[in-house]
């Protein structure tokens, strides 16, 4: 027996434990899950619904056992059209959504009663339009239950209960009640005007065990579309709008209203247009998911001063805690709701520009994109297809703008949108030869007078006029540059009347034709002639005497005619000879050198002045010539000119080559290394001592010039490279007491967290966190060597703000949370091994003990016992044992 009951306990304990272990792993991934509440987690509901019908109630359901709800024990539902359920009664005619408590509400509104129910929608639902409402009663004892399809609702309903309230861990529900609200309308007075807007779905769930009650309000994702029904006018109902008020607010109201006037919830935002962002919000940290705790009253801290939340108070079993709306972050310092910047993080997704707004951002798109459906990305606007674009003729669209261009003949004005006439005839006149005119978009070569335009259009030909009929000349045309003349013939001349006809010339009338004595016109010429004694001479116009010199020169050079004879003459620089006729050269070198500076040359008739080399002649002048100014006097680097010649020479560092004009480098290296310390570099006219890399430093001294290696650097002889010194390997250089760094040239110490580094850089002091507000703790701050613990209050409740959600959920911190669910399985597991070994211990004891003793006489006494007269008699055989194996039987 004994066996039994440890075995039991056992096996007890150990489910216990599993129960506690799978609670806490539950607990822990449900308060990660923080999206909104997609459709999949909805609970299945295939049950009966409702026909197309406005302010009804479908049929009641018997609950069994009782709902207990708060002071109440309830035990028939109804699901009502217009988001409600209520017990007791149905409410189809309450189409007025009001705040609850229902009992205070005067007595012109008979037709909402003060029964209890529970409100995950209340709003004036009219399912006429579209849209279904379903209910389904999950009760094992009920003939139509099937434990393969509709037995996971129930496991569904024990898990979620089980991981969000840790003192109901093994939860299991007697039966789960399902009412869906799918894609459902709000009433309109005009049917018509509320076709196109987007409907809402919705779900309330609630079960019972007999002594603990659940309810659960599930909305959609992003499916709750419409706040209030329409009356009257030409507007939309609108999600967002406030554009309808009349004698009542119509917005909808979420809770629960126990209907005595004291015990009743309304959902942050009920009965405000704030109720369109349900689908975001929640008690238990899942945006869209609300779950009460109906089993017992519960003292709603956030009714007073909103339980002093800066935006969301969420009531708890026994206590509550703050939240924020969606864009907003707690604030661990201050205990407030601090907008999220979603620009920070990766642009807030937007393609081009983002702007953060009090509890979300908007995108927008640089000028020339539009945003496309999703609010994110840009897309280019085609200004040309569109005819938003302001181009005056072609338009080519480009990524996030357009260009303009123009037809030819136009040019882009400077707003690069208008086109206007190019005036190429002031660009070097079009081109054209001569004249140029302008046309819209165009232009046209034209030619003066005398001249034609040419094949190319641009250039002008010169017209030949005395090719046709000679002009109109009477004798000669002379074609000229785009023109022509008339001209005549020796001895005729133009017409002054007329241009074209030549007539003769009487050259007698003028001057006697220059005939020195008689002078006789002819056609076209005139004829000199002369009087008896005188001839005419060869020029044919001047009579004089007889020609001595011509009949019988004699002179060697010139004759002069006498009217009695002739008289020889010489050219300049011949002298006449005694014979009167012939002429001998004049030596001008042999009188004071011929005026010459230095050399004189006689020649035939003159003479010649030379200069020596190095200088140029100026007339019988000599001056020196400056060699250096031609090609610097063929010297690579210096030229000096001196009189009558020129001298190369070389700057420092050089030396002239034989040749005498070309200086060459001298390498300094080759001698002593430069008396450099390692490396020589020989440059032109010089040289310079050079380090190798690695850090060194040049250190000139005297004569000699040295490489030395930084502060904080070693030399490597093997390398011949200077290497940084790690201090921090070095107990003689690192003075650090924590940690070291090594740098280049140096190294800096620093901290662990929880220390600070004091002035002197070296050494770390520990950083009392209380004396700074605490420490940031609520109650008690204990300073510890490199950080502090707070000392909470042990009787407080620890309240999970979005602060730590968030924490949890950061990528980084994944590591820390897996490895607490591992621990939570190993313990799990150690602990199951334990109670397992240990029961198998105690069987074993046990019967090492019965093989120990010999019973002297075996006697059976047989004991029946019988639980009622139907029952099955149980048999039960103990060995009565003699005295020597009592002392067994006892342990």
């Amino acid at each position: 027996m004994q066996v039994s009951t440890v075995c039991l306990f056992t096996r007890m304990h150990i489910l216990q434990l599993v129960a506690l272990h799978l609670a806490a792993l539950l607990t822990l991934l449900d308060i990660l899950h923080t999206e909104a509440v997609p459709l999949q987690d909805f609970y299945i509901n295939n049950g009966k619904r409702t026909s197309k019908l406005d302010d009804a109630n479908m049929p009641s359901i018997r609950l069994n056992p009782p709902f207990k709800f708060l002071t109440e024990t309830l035990d028939t539902a109804y699901v009502n059209t217009n988001g409600l359920i209520t017990f007791g009664g149905a409410l189809s005619q309450a189409w007025t959504p009001f705040p609850f408590p229902l009992s205070s509400l005067t007595s012109e509104h008979t037709h909402l009663r003060a029964l209890p129910l529970l409100a995950p929608f209340f709003a004036d639902v009219n399912a006429e339009i579209g849209g279904l409402v379903r209910q389904r009663y999950y009760n094992p004892r009920n003939a139509y239950f099937n434990r393969t399809r509709d037995g996971p609702i129930l496991s569904k309903a024990s898990n979620e209960v089980s991981a969000h309230f840790p003192d109901y861990a093994g939860y299991q529900p007697s039966w789960v009640f399902v009412a869906d609200w799918e894609d459902v309308s709000p009433y309109c007075s005009k049917q018509k005007n509320c076709r196109e807007i987007k409907l809402n779905r919705f779900q309330c769930v609630f079960m019972t065990n007999g002594s603990v009650s659940i309810a659960i309000f599930n909305y959609l994702n992003n499916g709750m579309n419409w706040t209030r029904s329409w009356y009257g006018g030409n507007d939309r109902t609108s999600l967002k709008s406030n554009e309808y008020v009349d004698q009542y607010n119509f917005y909808a109201v979420a809770g629960y209203d126990l209907g005595d006037g004291h015990h009743f919830l309304n959902i942050n935002g009920s009965h405000t247009e704030n109720i369109s962002d349900i689908d975001q919000m929640s008690n238990v940290g899942i945006p869209g998911k609300f779950i009460f705790d109906l089993s017992e009253i519960n003292i709603n801290e956030c009714f007073e001063n909103n339980g002093g939340c800066h935006q969301m108070c969420i009531n708890t079993r026994k206590s509550y805690r703050c939240d924020c709306y969606n864009g907003y972050k707690m604030n661990s310092t201050t205990n407030k709701c601090d907008d999220i910047n979603e620009c920070l993080s990766d642009n807030g997704g937007c393609d081009h520009n983002c702007q953060n707004k009090a509890g979300s951002f908007a995108c927008s798109c640089r000028y020339g994109y539009t945003l496309n459906g999703d609010k994110k990305t840009c897309k280019d606007i085609d200004e040309c297809l569109t005819g938003t674009h302001r181009c005056n003729h072609s338009c080519l669209n480009t990524d996030g703008s357009y260009n303009c261009s123009c037809q030819s003949g136009f040019d882009l004005a400077p707003d690069l949108r208008t086109c206007f006439d190019v005036l190429e005839c002031l660009d070097e006149n079009g081109g054209c030869a001569q004249k140029c005119k302008d046309l819209p978009g165009s232009y046209q070569c034209d030619c003066n007078s005398g001249y034609e335009l040419a094949e190319d259009r641009h250039a002008c030909l010169n017209v030949d006029e005395c090719q046709d009929n000679n002009g109109g000349c009477s004798q000669l045309c002379v074609d000229s540059i785009g023109s022509y003349n008339c001209r005549c013939n020796i001895g005729y001349e133009l017409d002054d009347d007329n241009a074209h006809t030549c007539i003769d010339i009487n050259e007698c009338e003028l001057n006697n034709g220059g005939c020195s004595h008689r002078c006789r016109n002819t056609e076209g010429s005139y004829e000199c002639s002369c009087p008896e004694g005188l001839q005419l001479l060869h020029n044919r116009r001047t009579c004089r005497e007889f020609d001595h010199c011509g009949l019988s020169p004699k002179c060697q050079h010139n004759c002069l005619n006498r009217p009695d004879g002739f008289t020889c003459s010489c050219n300049t620089g011949y002298q006449l000879e005694e014979n009167g006729r012939s002429c001998s050269d004049i030596d001008e070198c042999a009188s004071e050198n011929g005026d010459c500076d230095h050399e004189c040359v006689n020649l035939l008739g003159t003479h010649l002045c030379r200069c020596r080399n190095g200088f140029t002649s100026n007339g019988p002048r000599c001056m020196d010539i400056d060699e250096c100014q031609d090609n610097n006097g063929g010297c690579s680097h210096i030229c000096r000119n001196s009189e009558g010649f020129h001298n190369c020479s070389c700057p420092r560092g050089h030396i002239l080559q034989g040749n005498g004009r070309i200086c060459e480098d001298i390498n300094e290296c080759k001698v002593n290394n430069g008396k450099c310390s390692h490396i020589c570099v020989n440059q032109a006219g010089s040289y310079k001592c050079v380090c190798p890399s690695g850090s060194f430093t040049v250190r000139s001294s005297g004569t000699t010039t040295e490489c030395e290696c930084p502060k904080g650097y070693h030399l490597n002889l093997r390398t011949m490279r200077c290497e940084d010194i790690n201090e921090c390997k070095s107990s003689h250089s690192n003075r650090c007491n924590q940690t070291c760094l090594n740098t280049a040239g140096g190294y800096s110490c620093s901290c662990i967290e929880g220390y600070s580094l004091h002035r002197n850089g070296y050494q770390c002091i520990d950083i009392d966190e209380c004396l700074m507000d605490n420490g940031g703790c609520e109650h008690i701050c204990v300073n510890n060597l490199g950080g502090y613990e707070c000392l909470a209050d042990p009787n407080a409740t620890r309240i999970y703000t979005a602060a730590d959600i968030e924490w949890w959920t950061r990528a980084e911190n994944m590591p820390i949370l897996f490895s607490i669910i591992g621990v939570i399985i190993l313990l799990a597991i150690i602990s199951i091994s334990i109670l397992v070994i240990g029961c198998y211990i105690t069987r074993r004891k046990r019967r090492i003990r019965k093989m120990k003793y010999k019973p002297e006489k075996k006697k059976w006494a047989t004991v029946r016992s019988t639980d009622s007269p139907s029952s099955t008699h149980i048999v039960i055989k103990a060995e009565i044992l003699s005295p020597t194996s009592s002392q067994a039987l006892t342990n």
